[in-house]
């Protein structure tokens, strides 16, 4: 993960954004925050920094002051520097390209374009330093957020829900639903079915299970919708999935009659 420091004379906002904001998931650890520029420039003197969020109009040195001292600092290792502003003044954003600040942020922006926002710089950090993921599509990627709901999913796709993947990735429900939708190019709804379907077709492969107590254990009490939508995905029913399998057919003691 990278390490981010944040800085912003409002403390409530600083340790709020540092503690509310979904940073993990989206890669990043929170090392400290701060609530004047001097005390976070001497920090990252001293220590390894990944990233700097900070907020442009404090007392004494103020966020482009700090930018600027880093820009022009010795340090061998230089983190790239965020201003996260309410302030939408041309030439603050002319001074942060000046002391080559990675972007320039709104305070004003809408959480869903915050999330969007440090995704990007993280994929910008992640190209500089030749970090990359691979997820399970096959892409190289680094989105911890598509990671973070598959793993919800996968740890019991049964119980699954659009609001509990939405909240382990710190996300609304409905932002979470068509980001994993433009992510992944399926609904969220389609891949829980898809990896309950997996997890159905690996208990059948074990004769112990009888249909029915599988339909249960996928959330079916009719084992009739439970063969419906086994063979919408797999076009086979449980009983003949399970003879192909195993290779012969099945005895009348593993049917559900």
């Amino acid at each position: 993960m990278y390490q981010i420091v944040i800085v912003d004379d409002e403390k409530e906002i600083s340790s709020g954004f540092a503690q509310y904001f979904p940073w993990n998931t989206l890669g990043y650890s929170v090392v400290k925050s701060f609530s004047g520029a001097q005390e976070a420039l001497d920090y990252i003197m001293c220590n390894t920094v990944d990233v700097v969020v900070s907020d442009v109009m404090m007392p004494g040195m103020n966020g482009v002051e700090l930018a600027q001292k880093i820009h022009e600092s010795g340090m061998q290792y230089k983190p790239s520097i965020i201003l996260f502003t309410a302030h939408e003044k041309f030439e603050y954003a002319r001074q942060a390209v000046r002391y080559g600040c990675m972007d320039y942020l709104l305070k004003s922006m809408e959480y869903e374009e915050l999330i969007d926002a440090f995704q990007k710089i993280r994929k910008r950090l992640d190209g500089a330093s030749g970090k990359q993921k691979k997820v399970s599509n096959g892409e190289e990627e680094s989105d911890c957020i598509i990671l973070a709901m598959r793993q919800y999913v996968d740890k019991d796709p049964v119980t699954a829900t659009l609001a509990g993947a939405a909240e382990a990735a710190y996300l609304s429900p409905s932002y979470a639903s068509r980001y994993f939708k433009k992510r992944i190019g399926m609904g969220f709804s389609e891949y829980v079915l898809e990896q309950k379907m997996h997890l159905a077709a690996e208990l059948l492969e074990q004769p112990q299970y009888r249909i029915y107590e599988i339909s249960e254990q996928m959330g079916y009490m009719n084992p009739v919708n439970f063969a419906r939508a086994f063979r919408r995905y797999y076009h086979v029913s449980p009983h003949n999935y399970r003879s192909q399998k195993l290779g012969r057919a099945v005895t009348w003691e593993e049917c559900d009659k």
